[in-house]
């Protein structure tokens, strides 16, 4: 997959939850609703969100591949799988 002339940064909210398995590298992929055009070479800046709103902790990584296909693992028609790798942890 190529990647674009030029990329886009997406600042997205981030469950406290999935934002520290993301931290921790345990989850290095988003299911998202897919309104934003995702592409490979994109960025994204999490923003991770507790009951109280931002923490300030946040993800700065770029996007690796983005998958798709309505059906295919049971992916619903609107949304994406994007997988991503961390370029910055900011506290």
């Amino acid at each position: 997959m190529s990647k674009k002339a030029s990329s886009v940064q997406h600042d997205l909210k981030c469950q406290q939850k999935y934002f520290h398995e993301i931290w921790n590298r345990q989850k290095t992929f988003e299911l998202r609703i897919d309104d934003r055009n995702y592409q490979v070479g994109d960025f994204v800046l999490l923003n991770e969100y507790d009951s109280r709103g931002r923490t300030g902790q946040k993800i700065y990584a770029q996007i690796k591949y983005v998958l798709r296909e309505a059906g295919q693992f049971g992916l619903m028609p609107g949304y994406c799988i994007f997988s991503i790798t961390i370029l910055q942890q900011i506290q």
